[in-house]
């Protein structure tokens, strides 16, 4: 078996390459309000590709939560794999969506807030109700994911049965094709994502070639890129509603979820050597601050951007968010990690995230 502070390397780097992706498809938005907008023609893949950052975040979720599923087998197993990652995910995003609600000092529907406590939609009858920290609507496919998790905890074979319910929700929802918020999460096919993640895990384990690891590296390069060079008269947009609904998961996990998870396969495959340090492994490790923070530095000066130009907008912005990421992770997600760590139960088994473990990521 590869040696595991090698293999999590590459995905801490991975994920950073993920906020990455989302924070400058994000900074671009916000450059084409400039006068110079027109500028940015040339940028329109990079802006295109730039939302796959979360179908990468999601294809390496369903690697990691497998990773270290047999963690949490056996009696009360799924409760504590539960309660880690409620511990890991929910405190953050509760502080960061307060400090939103306060800055911009508007009360959130009730339903939005309900969305926010929870992360799935349990109050949305219609329309899914985004939490005021409005990236945060990726979480809710996160939190449908771990109770796949849990579920398939319980079981003698845990990934098998991960694999099965992920398949089997996904199916269901495109056949179902449900209007109610909560069963869009849940049944969605965008769930796929995180089932690349599962079976990519699972061929790790059995030891993936260099010739291989090599060709899913440039095969999912060439998939990212060519298809939309090919067909770029095609509008393909990334907005979260036409996710969540359903209406564009089948096509991300095409145009976006294989290709990162051939890319993931190549990356972790085999033993890295490289040095665990550098900007953008400190990135994945910020990753979740990152992707956070961002959003609410986004709210922020979204109005005062109007007069600047659209590239110096993009570096601003970008630069902006890594230093306000970095930040909150050292300050802010670290210290909270360390205090729900004293004040919880020392004993119970942890799961591998990163190049951390729960409560410490």
């Amino acid at each position: 078996m590869h040696a595991e502070g090698a293999r999590l390397a590459s995905i801490q780097r991975l994920r950073g390459i993920a906020a990455l992706l989302v924070v400058l498809v994000h900074a671009i938005d916000l450059a084409d309000r400039s006068p110079d907008a027109g500028a940015l023609a040339p940028l329109w893949l990079i802006n295109d590709l730039g939302a796959s950052g979360v179908d990468l975040f999601f294809v390496l979720s369903g690697f990691v939560m497998t990773l270290g599923l047999d963690r949490f087998t056996g009696p009360g197993g799924w409760r504590r794999f539960l309660v880690a990652r409620a511990i890991r995910i929910l405190p953050l995003f509760w502080l960061l969506n307060l400090l939103l609600i306060v800055l911009i000092g508007t009360i959130p529907d009730w339903r939005s807030a309900i969305t926010a406590l929870l992360l799935l939609p349990a109050a949305d009858m219609r329309d899914f109700y985004f939490p005021p920290l409005w990236v945060g609507w990726t979480l809710a496919f996160e939190a449908g994911f771990y109770l796949m998790v849990a579920l398939a905890a319980r079981s003698a074979r845990p990934a098998v049965a991960l694999v099965a319910l992920v398949g089997a929700a996904s199916l269901a929802g495109a056949v179902l094709q449900p209007s109610w918020p909560l069963a869009q999460v849940l049944l969605n096919p965008i769930m796929l994502e995180f089932g690349l993640g599962v079976l990519i895990c699972l061929a790790w384990r059995r030891g993936v070639s260099a010739s291989i690891r090599s060709a899913c590296i440039i095969t999912g390069a060439l998939l990212l890129v060519v298809p939309r060079l090919l067909m770029a008269e095609v509008v393909f947009s990334p907005e979260a509603g036409l996710v969540i609904d359903g209406t564009l998961s089948f096509h991300r996990v095409l145009f976006w979820g294989v290709p990162w998870a051939l890319i993931l396969t190549g990356a972790t495959g085999g033993a890295d050597r490289s040095h665990r340090g550098g900007l953008l492994h400190k990135l994945g490790d910020a990753s979740y601050s990152l992707y956070l923070s961002h959003a609410i530095l986004v709210a922020l000066i979204e109005n005062s951007l109007a007069g600047s130009g659209a590239y110096q907008a993009i570096v601003t912005v970008t630069t902006a968010s890594m230093a306000l990421g970095l930040a909150t992770h050292r300050w802010v997600e670290q210290p909270l990690a360390r205090l729900l760590r004293r004040t919880g139960d020392a004993s119970a088994p942890t799961m591998v995230d990163g190049s951390r473990r729960v409560g410490q990521a």
